[in-house]
This record gives structure tokens, C-alpha cells and sequence, in this order.
């Protein structure tokens, strides 16, 4: 199970259908931390998070790609 966190805004979702979204495709989605698999990033991202991503070797994927190679 890979740990997930989206910044931004995803069209049409709001954080709690996003989060059933994601969980429902066996993914987990906690909050942002050291222990992420894979920070998502949307639409106007926040910037802490993509620098904290960048400092803890998080991984970083937009929405689109996210969807297309991890939500089938």
C-alpha cells in the first residue's frame, strides 16, 4: 500500500472524496509527512509542501499522471 498526499486542487473533488478516491483504489491518504510514498501535486500546489518533498526525497507526481498509471 503506498502512502499518498495531494496539494492542490483537484477538479471536482473535495479533500474527502479525494481521500475515499484514493483509498478506494487501495492507497493510503495521511497527512504530509517524512513517511510519504508520494506527494500528488494539483492545481496551485502549496509550496512548503513541494520544498518539504524535495528535502525529505519524497516523490512527486502531477494529478494526471497519478491517475493514469495508479488509479485503474
Amino acid at each position: 500500500m503506498m502512502k499518498v498526499y495531494v496539494t492542490g486542487k483537484v477538479k471536482d473533488y473535495t479533500k474527502k472524496t479525494l481521500k475515499e478516491y484514493i483509498e478506494s483504489k487501495g492507497h493510503e491518504f495521511k497527512s504530509f509527512n517524512k513517511s510519504t510514498d508520494l506527494l500528488i501535486v494539483a492545481e496551485r500546489p502549496g509550496q512548503g509542501r513541494l520544498d518539504n518533498a524535495q528535502v525529505w526525497g519524497v516523490k512527486t507526481m502531477s494529478w494526471e499522471e497519478f491517475e493514469k498509471t495508479h488509479m485503474k
